[in-house]
């Protein structure tokens, strides 16, 4: 009984090219600015939430000794001024 052994030819390897095209590092450093970009709006958004919460802890006198009214909380966080402080501001520039 004869057993058949297959013969397997090695190609010649390729030469291999190790650095990468162009187009991928400029879509790595693309990618990175994105990831940045995400990580700096989600910590601006965590520190406004926590400056919203803040300022709601306060009683409204308190509030009101600063310029901000209950309603205002939010948009006092997210500019960190009042909607009256902002409202006197452009009032002053228009006046000039």
């Amino acid at each position: 009984m004869n057993i058949l052994r297959l013969e397997t030819t090695k190609l010649p390897a390729a030469p291999v090219d190790t650095a990468p095209p162009a187009f991928a590092s400029a879509f790595a450093r693309s990618l990175a600015g994105m990831a940045r970009r995400l990580l700096m709006e989600l910590e601006q958004a965590w520190q406004t939430r926590a400056a919203a919460q803040r300022l709601a802890s306060l009683d409204d006198r308190t509030l009101a000794d600063i310029g901000i009214s209950r309603s205002g909380i939010e948009h006092a966080a997210a500019s960190g001024r009042s909607c009256a402080a902002e409202e006197h501001a452009l009032a002053e520039w228009r006046a000039s």
